[in-house]
């Protein structure tokens, strides 16, 4: 068993949470600092095709975060 945890996405979600996070009075440096650091949906989904294909067997119990 695996567990994926990818943090922050950037995702229209996301970008809409930090535009009302900006508007509500958020610093804007953080806002941007969390910008930054947002992962991209592709990597995600990069990194389940490799967990559900068989070149993983051998990775096992193992806890992926970003």
């Amino acid at each position: 068993m695996h567990t994926l945890c990818p943090g922050d996405i950037d995702t229209p979600l996301m970008r809409r949470s930090l535009d009302e996070a900006r508007a509500n009075g958020t610093d804007a440096g953080r806002v941007a600092e969390i910008e930054a650091a947002l992962g991209r949906p592709e990597d995600v989904a990069s990194a389940l095709v490799l967990l559900a294909s068989s070149v993983s067997d051998g990775v096992v119990g193992t806890v992926y975060t970003r």
